[in-house]
């Protein structure tokens, strides 16, 4: 198995949308300067739906190991994403290279 990688995916409200992407990204910034290896995007999805869905996705040259899982779990918690738009939970999934 190789490296793992991180697709978290959640709904936002787009109406907070523009506050809500301010957060997420000083979070990964933030992220980036803990793990100066660590490459963090954020990306949302094209469709017509009335809310947004947005994807993080996170790579790290040695995978992303519990530690760094962690320091992203407790990151999302901080921002308090659910006061300013997020709908739901975050749904995480997890994806290694095919070998």
């Amino acid at each position: 198995m190789g490296p793992r990688s991180l697709f978290i995916y959640y709904k936002v409200e787009s109406a907070w949308a523009e506050q809500l992407r301010e957060r997420v990204q000083s979070m990964q910034r933030l992220l980036r300067q803990q793990h100066p290896t660590l490459d963090a995007q954020m990306l949302v999805r094209v469709d017509a739906h009335p809310h947004q869905t947005w994807m993080e996705v996170y790579q790290h040259p040695e995978g992303i190991g519990p530690i760094i899982q962690r320091a992203i779990d407790q990151a999302a918690l901080a921002i308090r994403a659910e006061s300013c738009g997020q709908l739901g939970p975050r749904h995480i999934e997890v994806f290694t290279p095919c070998v």
